[in-house]
């Protein structure tokens, strides 16, 4: 899938957290900024959620926001992309 910017935005939970939702088929995947007081490694982070086609969110993991950068090269690996790939 290839998104546009223009078709994402950052909306507020109850919670009064931001969050975008990434369509993905049926459901979809949620990032939600966490800030430091409520995580639970007690730095700002970023959760990963599903909301699945009923609307229930599928609890996810929190990765500090330290640690995206290291998450993000990760999947790059996994994948075989390389930030550094010249083309």
């Amino acid at each position: 899938m290839t998104l546009k910017p223009h078709t994402l935005h950052v909306s507020v939970d109850s919670a009064g957290n931001r969050y975008v939702d990434i369509p993905e088929q049926d459901e979809n995947i949620r990032l939600t900024l966490i800030p430091k007081a409520k995580a639970g490694y007690r730095k700002d982070s970023v959760r990963v959620q599903i909301r699945n086609a009923s609307g229930h969110l599928r609890q996810g993991p929190e990765i500090p926001l330290d640690a995206v950068a290291g998450v993000v090269a990760a999947f790059g690996l996994l994948f075989g992309i390389s930030a550094t790939a010249s083309k």
